[in-house]
This record gives structure tokens, sequence and C-alpha cells, in this order.
């Protein structure tokens, strides 16, 4: 994920200079990312915060213009943790994450954010810089994703739904008892 954001970054950089990127978090790919990005020239834009803990995560958020998740195309069928997403759409953000596995169904494009195809950097790219050159788009994005969290996926919501579907099932298997 990070190496095609760090490729998308080098586009947005190149069209507006001032822009600046924060990768949250940690891993085995993060050496091969710094690499990438002392190559690029992109030393002094690119904040590496590393592990943050859950409680200051929100604070990185507010300072985020636009957030991405970006997912490489795959040949398996992509299934995630959405947390990410539903952490990005309650922080009211404007989102441009690839449509893979559940995302498309959670983020509805041009609505609660933008969707792209998995791997295309191109096109990652190019959603970031509209949402940056659009900044009222980008807060029309961000407050109906944080309206959509509220609406639809609350823990109150998740657990409503779970019974909902045990009473389906308790119901059929009631009526093929009879």
């Amino acid at each position: 994920m990070a190496r095609l954001l760090i490729k998308a970054f080098c586009q947005v950089h190149n069209a507006i200079p001032n822009t600046r990127l924060a990768l949250i978090g940690d891993g085995i790919t993060r050496l091969d990312v710094e690499k990438k990005v002392e190559e690029e020239g992109l030393r002094d834009y690119v904040l590496f915060a590393g592990k943050v803990p859950h409680e200051q995560v929100s604070l990185y958020l507010g300072l985020a213009d636009v957030v991405v998740a970006p997912y490489p195309r795959m040949d398996i069928l992509f299934w995630g943790s959405p947390m990410k997403i539903f952490e990005y759409m309650a922080a009211g953000k404007p989102i441009v994450a690839s449509n893979a596995g559940q995302i498309g169904e959670i983020i509805k494009d041009g609505e609660t954010g933008l969707l792209v195809e998995p791997g295309d950097i191109t096109a990652t790219a190019e959603a970031i810089l509209y949402l940056l050159r659009n900044s009222d788009v980008a807060r029309a994005l961000g407050n109906r994703a944080r309206q959509a969290i509220i609406q639809q996926y609350t823990w109150g919501n998740y657990i409503q739904n779970l019974v909902d579907v045990y009473h389906f099932a308790i119901s059929q298997t009631s009526t093929r008892n009879l």
C-alpha cells in the first residue's frame, strides 16, 4: 500500500510542490518505502510517523486534507478490515480508496469518497489532486462520509444487524420444524 501511495504522491507533489505526505504505521516494507522516498527526492515532504497509539490517530487525521487507502490489483478476492476506512469516514475526511473487496460497498463513489481501480497509481494521484484543487467537493465528500458512519456503521447498527440475522435464522428454523 505504501509503495503505491509514494508513487502516486510523486505525481501529486510534481503538480503541487508544497504538498506533504504523512505515513502512519509501521511494517516490513518501511525500509523499502523510505528508500523510494529518498530516491524520489521527497525526504523533506514525507513524514514517517511510525506506530502511533490509537488515541493519537485522530490528531494525525485532523491534519490531513485528503486520506488515501490504496491497494494493489490482486488475483484473489480482497478481504481485509475496513477499520481504516471507517476511521477516515468518522473523521469526516475526503477519501480516495481502491475499489477492492468490501471497500466499494462502504464508500459510494462520488458520494462518500472517490474510488479508483486497485493498483492504478495515476488514477489515485488524479483523484487526490482533484480533491486538493476542489476543497468544496472534498468537504462535501467528507461530511457525507461522516453522516454515513453515523447513520449506518455505528456499533449499535452492527448489533441490530446481528440481532436481525439471528431472528431471521430462528424464524427459518421454526418454519422448517412445522
